[in-house]
């Protein structure tokens, strides 16, 4: 168990700071939800009028985020890799190339996450409206229309979270999008996870 948390801590971290810059007051619980159902989550912290954001597991604190309030972003490093949090408005071209999300979503947060095993990472996380069915069909027709040779539904809570997944045969990247919303109303929020090996990484100049 405590292995499965480790393995995903950049997305988690990324996660947790994107919901210090992501306005809307639903978020913090949404995020816990969403959080909560990942193996080995046994705590979540959000302190958003100090800026910071904590995972505990069972053996205790897995790591602390604090957001610089002046840049308005949060970076964080382990022996994993290295995750960047900012504002933003727009999909990374990167996403946007390979996928065009329902017109209810508005992108608020972006987080650049690298690797040493698995890559690049980046998370486009933004508040989205609508009717949780309808969006996930939406999502899932979306992704189908992809580069994807593989594409997966995965729902945790119905009407609450659920996952769609695209995967390339030749190992060629996956894309997740991520929907969770509040019971009984249409405001949620989308997290879209594309996910670049490190054989197709560009190297940095």
């Amino acid at each position: 168990m405590q292995h499965t948390v480790r393995r995903h801590v950049a997305t988690l971290a990324a996660a947790g700071a994107a919901a210090l810059l992501v306005a809307g007051c639903s978020v913090d619980s949404l995020l816990e939800r969403g959080l909560s159902m990942v193996e080995g989550v046994e705590g979540v912290e959000i302190d958003r009028e100090g800026g910071s954001f904590s995972i505990s597991s069972e053996e205790g604190e897995l790591f602390a985020i604090d957001i610089d309030e002046e840049e308005g972003t949060a970076s964080f490093s382990t022996e994993e890799g290295s995750v960047t949090t900012g504002q933003a408005s727009e999909l990374p071209p990167e996403i946007a190339a390979v996928f065009t999300p329902p017109p209810g979503f508005e992108v608020q947060a972006v987080s650049d996450m690298s690797s040493t095993e698995e890559g690049r990472g980046l998370l486009a996380q933004g508040e989205i409206t609508g009717e949780w069915s309808t969006l996930m069909d939406a999502l899932e027709t979306e992704m189908e229309s992809g580069p994807w040779d593989q594409v997966q539904r995965q729902v945790m809570e119905s009407g609450v979270m659920g996952v769609i997944t695209g995967a390339r045969e030749d190992g060629g990247g996956t894309l997740n999008a991520s929907l969770v919303m509040e019971e009984d109303t249409e405001e949620g929020m989308l997290s879209l996870l594309l996910v670049i090996p490190a054989d197709d990484t560009p190297e940095e100049e």
